[in-house]
């Protein structure tokens, strides 16, 4: 029961993304930027919250580990900071292309005006609170175990999996390719939206594993020839 109660509440936020789609006549504009601002801000909590975890294992291991974890800890901070925050603040740019934000501004340099960024967050944080409930299991799910003594600190290092936010920038790009595909084949704006929603929100996974006892009961009353 579980597991379908989970089905339910995410065929719910996709009929509520989906809906505000088309109810605001979407061209693309709110899942793209809808995306990138979900991608930044929970991509960077997870990343913030695993280095956390991480630190406050080291201080509960002991034995000088506190150290080893806070310079690691604040080390790992810098670089994705820069290099996970720099790629979506850049990326923004390459997606402006593709879907103007429509604010009167000027490049700051390598990025675009605060301003600009500041309207997305204005007109798509409810896509933002979608998307939180939607990878609610990715923030409060199980990670990778935590060292519980100094021997076992590199082995768990190596499993904090801090790429795994970059899996949505991936998405985000076919994303792009899907918009522009659709458009030189002259879909529907309805129909796009319906398909990049269904990939974006269905539970796919769940769905199997809730067929899959059912496929191997239906092949387990079938007599062999």
């Amino acid at each position: 029961m579980t597991e379908r109660r989970e089905i339910l509440l995410d065929l719910l936020l996709f009929v509520t993304a989906l809906s505000l789609a088309l109810w605001q006549r979407d061209d693309g504009h709110s899942i793209v930027w809808g995306m990138w601002l979900s991608s930044l801000l929970i991509g960077y909590t997870y990343i913030v919250s695993s280095i956390l975890r991480w630190v406050a294992a080291m201080y509960r291991v002991g034995g000088g580990m506190f150290l080893f974890g806070l310079v690691n800890g604040l080390f790992l901070l810098g670089f994705f900071t820069i290099h996970f925050g720099g790629f979506h603040l850049g990326h923004a740019i390459f997606l402006n292309e593709f879907f103007p934000i429509p604010v009167a501004a000027e490049r700051q340099g390598l990025f675009l005006d605060p301003q600009q960024y500041l309207w997305v967050v204005k007109e798509y944080w409810w896509f933002l609170l979608i998307v939180l409930v939607s990878d609610r299991h990715d923030l409060l799910g199980q990670r990778a175990p935590l060292p519980q003594e100094p021997q076992s600190t590199k082995t768990a290092m190596s499993k904090m999996n801090l790429m795994k936010p970059y899996a949505k920038v991936v998405r985000l790009h076919i994303l792009i390719f899907v918009f522009a595909g659709a458009q030189a084949l002259q879909w529907s704006e309805a129909f796009v939206l319906v398909i990049i929603h269904a990939a974006y929100f269905l539970p796919w996974r769940r769905f199997y594993r809730l067929l899959k006892p059912h496929k191997a009961a239906t092949s387990a009353t079938v007599p062999s020839e």
